[in-house]
């Protein structure tokens, strides 16, 4: 689950669709949850190729 966007918390999947429609930046930093294990990472996507479909998370809600 995708809890923030550079930074930004990540409420609702329209929060994320908010946040990834206003960066102005070539990468954006992405703070994932695994629930299956409780990992929290990092992950640096750049905004070429980015779209929800491509992203395959769901926002924390």
């Amino acid at each position: 689950m995708i809890t923030a966007v550079n930074n930004q918390p990540v409420a609702s999947v329209y929060s994320l669709i908010s946040i990834l429609s206003s960066v102005n930046s070539s990468n954006v930093t992405l703070t994932v949850f695994n629930p299956s294990n409780g990992a929290m990472f990092n992950e640096v996507l750049s905004t070429g190729n980015l779209s929800m479909a491509l992203l395959g998370y769901s926002a924390c809600t």
